[in-house]
This record gives structure tokens, C-alpha cells and sequence, in this order.
């Protein structure tokens, strides 16, 4: 993928999920994470503004999945495995 005219190999699964908001999609979203807790690394709430983010963030919080991450505009993350 190309990221700011460098290119990189992405290292990691991409899921979009169509169809689904921060409001009517909760409790489907929080099931789906989940289903694929044994799979799953990190949430990216990428979508949206921050008030409904944060409360999917509690409801996945609730539901026992954390932290999902709400980045802020130039955030930047590492995504490379831990030794």
C-alpha cells in the first residue's frame, strides 16, 4: 500500500463491515468482536465523531473487548508484533 507516497507491505487483515453505524450497529458490532476475540488484535473506531464513538468504545469496554481505539487526526500507530 502506498501511505504518503511511500510504499509499505501490509502485514495485517482489513475488515470493513458495510452497512453499520456507531448508533444502530452496537450490539452487532460488539457480538462480531466477540465471535472473533481469539483473531482479533486491535480496534480501530475510525468512523465517525467522538461522542458515538466513545460509547461504542464502552459498549466493547462492557462486552469485554479493549481497548478500541479512537485515534485522533495525525495519530499515529505501531502495528508491528512485540517481542
Amino acid at each position: 500500500m502506498k501511505i504518503l507516497g511511500d510504499l509499505y507491505t501490509r502485514k495485517a487483515e482489513v475488515a470493513t463491515i458495510g452497512g453499520l453505524s456507531a448508533h444502530a450497529g452496537q450490539d452487532f458490532l460488539v457480538d462480531y468482536a466477540q465471535a472473533a476475540r481469539g483473531r482479533l488484535k486491535q480496534i480501530f473506531l475510525v468512523h465517525g465523531e467522538k461522542g458515538p464513538a466513545s460509547m461504542l468504545q464502552q459498549k466493547f469496554a462492557e462486552g469485554g473487548i479493549e481497548p478500541a481505539l479512537y485515534p485522533d487526526l495525525h495519530d499515529s500507530v505501531d502495528l508491528e508484533p512485540s517481542a
